[in-house]
């Protein structure tokens, strides 16, 4: 039988954060470390199940230092940006919570598809989390309600892509209704991928383009580390100096070469795959994200730096939390 821990909204081992909703659910059942859901600050990335190649590249650039540097990752174990950011804080050797529709038991988890990502969460020393009982099938209304849950847990909710109607909308309300912070990726304006999360930006939600606009919308400080928090191979972006920022932007090893191979001449998107060795989809998540930070500027097809003279810095080992 599954180890499975009940958890009443009196006890004290209930996660502080989602008592503060007004409605928090009266028990929560958990599996693996309940743990995960104290101490370090929990971040919920949501978004479509029907992502983009963008949405899977912006997903994994925010999500794998956040959670290298000590953040817990909150998602849903949906198929799409969900499973994404469950995988890339695994991969960069985090902490990530799952909020299900269903029971937490093996036979409850889904999607199926899921489900061995389901274990390696578990296993990573993260949890599987829901107010369902074991035994308990996901159903179409469990999921709304899901939802709150995924925002009551975190101090703030990123929707990486969305589009009108999508669920993560529903979550972002429910983020602003507790008085947390809501975040949203711009997206193209050519599809509907991301029409959802652009209106959010539209209307108020703090813009995200770079780990440093999560940090700062999060009022989260370099300098404050969380002993014994998870390492993992992505940097931060923290310089060597105290874990301070250099007053340079930082950059990832991709973004770097990206911006050395277009210091020399300008290139098309094309001339970028075959310089650097990356995919497609990578480069243009890359030269997109460094366009909206205005350090790239796009003409007749080809990229160049608005400020050449500007020094590139790479990422060293210094935590964000």
């Amino acid at each position: 039988m599954d180890d499975i821990a009940i958890i009443a909204r009196v006890d004290r081992a209930y996660p502080e954060l989602l008592a503060r909703i007004p409605d928090a659910p009266e028990r929560l059942y958990v599996r693996g470390a309940v743990a995960a859901l104290f101490g370090a600050p929990a971040i919920a990335i949501v978004g479509t199940r029907a992502m983009t190649r963008y949405g899977e590249s912006v997903t994994k650039m925010l999500v794998h230092p956040l959670a290298a540097a000590g953040a817990v990752i909150v998602s849903g174990l949906a198929l799409g940006i969900d499973a994404v950011a469950h995988q890339a804080a695994l991969d960069a050797g985090g902490i990530t919570v799952a909020v299900l529709g269903s029971g937490v038991d093996k036979d409850s988890v889904g999607p199926r598809l899921n489900a061995n990502l389901a274990e390696r969460i578990i296993k990573s020393g993260g949890a599987l989390v829901s107010e369902y009982p074991p035994g308990t099938g996901g159903q179409a209304y469990h999921f709304p309600q899901r939802n709150r849950i995924i925002a009551g847990l975190s101090r703030a909710t990123i929707v990486i892509e969305a589009p009108e109607k999508s669920g993560a909308l529903i979550t972002a309300k429910q983020a602003l209704e507790y008085n947390r912070e809501v975040l949203a990726v711009p997206g193209p304006i050519t599809g509907s991928s991301s029409t959802g999360s652009n209106r959010l930006i539209s209307r108020g939600a703090a813009v995200v383009t770079c780990l440093e606009d999560v940090l700062a919308a999060c009022g989260l400080d370099l300098t404050d580390t969380l002993a014994g928090g998870p390492k993992g191979p992505p940097p931060s972006s923290a310089s060597h100096s105290g874990g301070r920022p250099s007053g340079r932007p930082m950059f990832t090893n991709e973004e770097a070469a990206v911006l050395d191979y277009i210091r020399k001449e300008p290139l098309s998107i094309d001339e970028l795959i075959e310089a650097s060795g990356l995919t497609s989809s990578a480069v243009f998540a890359i030269v997109t994200h460094l366009e909206i930070r205005g350090l790239l500027e796009r003409s007749g097809g080809r990229f160049s730096l608005i400020n050449a003279g500007q020094k590139v810095d790479r990422p060293t080992e210094a935590r964000l939390f």
